[in-house]
């Protein structure tokens, strides 16, 4: 099958159909986006990370927001605070949560969508304060206990190190009172413990150097902070562009409309154009006529006689039936208006001379008239038309094939005709050149 007979059997065919699906479409992406107003609420924070110097920087920051922003407990927890329930946590965190920088900043700004401006202005800032103390805790959690392990050391050291001094205050005062003999004794007790005091001394100085690195090293990035609340009074008032989403629902009905359309055509094919229909019954197009949808007149017959003569000279008839290959069809005005169109050409013809004293006449005159399936002529001098719409389905033709199989008279082609032209023309071809017919029987 062409590309254009596919064309025309999908789209001239069924037409009527792809429009309504797109009209369709896009009315109810209109009816869904006039039901989708609500109200958005932002507030604008930072989190501890560092200044970007690049717009990928900047992407990466607002996505750890966005992550964490987007997590179902911290959702299902933020709703919680703001007292809404009903909500959907997937639908909500997927929907109504918008995280994105504000340039290539480090600011984060931070949305909520909702039908009440108090539900969306409560609940972004309370997904904030979630973002901030997630985020402190995943980033500085190390260092809190790393700071907490050091400082319980340094507070046994101090502890071991005041017994310490204790125990050399209490034989320092012995050394004092004693006699020679304990002396030398309590002296080397008194170096031995003096050394261990040291000792520990410096391990304490050493543990004090780590803590005040930690602390240096934590108070490096930003303080993560909101900058701007969300407030109801500053939600704005959002809906979804009507023209975007009809747009979209025309384009989802033109796609159902043509796939309904394709699966008409594969349950029922329609034959479009005078030249599928001639190919179908094997026999050569002669061409189309206009049938005048107010007064029923035929037009057009007189660009059909070259082609018919051609056809009756070859076959050697002088006789030419036409046959409907639809039922209804009311033949008598056609077969007059051809009659009378091969009248006149031939009377022309007969004037014609060629070289020498004699006029040669060029053709005889063809007898045309309408028959039935029940009236059929049968014989070699009377050729057979086939009158068909010029777009018909193909079973539509099954029972003027078979006849035209078992006839003994030849075929000598198709004539198609084209309704008249309103915009339901086409849907039921057969029974609007039914009508135009039975208007030109009525005028005749």
């Amino acid at each position: 099958m062409e590309l254009n007979e596919a064309v025309r059997r999908i789209f001239l065919q069924h037409r009527l159909l792809i429009a309504i699906a797109v009209l369709a479409g896009a009315a109810i992406g209109v009816a869904l986006a006039v039901g989708s107003k609500g109200y958005t609420a932002s507030t604008r924070m930072v989190i501890d990370s560092q200044d970007p110097k690049a717009r990928a920087e900047s992407t990466a920051i607002a996505d750890t927001a966005r992550a964490i922003a987007t997590s179902p407990s911290l959702v299902r927890k933020a709703l919680a605070d703001a007292g809404v329930t009903g909500k959907s946590i997937d639908a909500f965190a997927t929907n109504d949560i918008s995280v994105n920088t504000l340039g290539t900043s480090g600011v984060i700004e931070l949305s909520v969508t909702d039908g009440s401006r108090r539900v969306a202005a409560t609940v972004a800032n309370a997904l904030a304060q979630e973002v901030i103390r997630t985020r402190l805790e995943i980033a500085t959690g190390l260092a809190r206990q790393t700071q907490a392990a050091i400082a319980g050391k340094v507070t046994d050291l101090d502890q071991r190190i005041a017994r310490l001094d204790s125990t050399l205050a209490s034989l320092n005062v012995q050394l004092a009172r004693g006699g020679v003999a304990q002396a030398a004794a309590l002296q080397a007790r008194i170096d031995q413990l003096s050394r261990l005091r040291d000792f520990l001394t410096q391990q304490r100085g050493v543990l004090e150097t780590q803590q005040a690195g930690l602390l240096t090293s934590s108070s490096v990035g930003p303080m993560p902070s909101v900058i701007s609340a969300a407030t109801a009074a500053n939600a704005t008032a959002v809906t979804s562009p009507y023209r975007s989403d009809g747009v979209l629902g025309g384009l989802l009905g033109l796609i159902l409309g043509l796939a309904f359309a394709v699966l008409a055509e594969s349950v029922r094919p329609t034959l479009a154009g005078g030249a599928a229909v001639a190919r179908e019954l094997g026999t050569a197009h002669l061409g189309t006529y206009a049938v005048d949808g107010e007064t029923g007149a035929v037009d057009g017959a007189v660009a059909l006689t070259h082609d018919l003569k051609e056809a009756a000279v070859s076959a050697q008839v002088r006789k030419v039936d036409l046959l409907g290959a639809v039922p209804g069809l009311e033949l008598g005005p056609l077969a007059k208006a051809l009659e009378a169109a091969t009248a006149k050409a031939t009377a022309r013809d007969s004037h014609v001379h060629v070289s020498g004293p004699s006029s040669i006449v060029v053709e005889r005159q063809l007898r045309i008239r309408p028959v039935g399936p029940q009236n059929l002529t049968e014989g070699r001098e009377t050729g057979l038309v086939v009158i068909a719409p010029a777009t018909l389905k193909k079973t539509q033709l099954n029972g003027i094939a078979e006849l035209i199989r078992v006839t003994r008279s030849p075929l000598l082609g198709v004539i198609t005709f084209k309704p008249a032209q309103r915009w339901w023309a086409g849907i039921v071809p057969e029974r609007h050149a039914a009508v135009s017919a039975a208007k030109a029987v009525k005028q005749t």
